[in-house]
């Protein structure tokens, strides 16, 4: 999400929008959830791909792209009571040789995450802006 700070300079009240659409306080608040769903992400367990695949259609994704190129895109499934993701990194410049050390290390393999991490994920853009008002 890339919220811009639209300041009313006759109150001095500012309002964030995303793409041209009101952001709320609340919806920012959850969106920093959904921004710091990687930061300090526990595995509750891990399985073969093969044994626990996440498919590619049907299955909520997130992605996540530093300033230095390097990309991080989760697939999340919840199978019974666990929720599963499949992470694949790429990147660009400087970041490649990281992405490569990445994937060396997540391919192959499905991680059982917390649901509150899963929750996080699942975010939708949707959920975060406010709808239009009609006049």
């Amino acid at each position: 999400m890339t919220a811009n700070t639209a300041a009313s300079t006759a109150t001095g009240v500012g309002r964030l929008t995303s793409a041209g659409a009101p952001v709320s306080i609340q919806a920012l608040r959850r969106s920093f959830g959904t921004v710091r769903a990687l930061d300090g992400l526990t595995l509750d367990d891990v399985a073969p791909a093969g044994k626990m695949p996440v498919p590619t259609s049907g299955a909520a994704t997130a992605s996540y792209t530093t300033f230095d190129g390097l990309t991080i895109d989760l697939r999340l499934v919840e199978r019974g009571k666990t929720d599963w993701i499949a992470i694949a990194a790429t990147g660009s410049g400087k970041a490649a040789a990281e992405a490569k050390q990445i994937e060396e290390r997540v391919s192959g393999w499905s991680y059982a995450i917390p649901s509150y991490k899963a929750t996080m994920i699942k975010t939708k853009l949707a959920d975060l802006i406010e709808p239009k008002k009609s006049s």
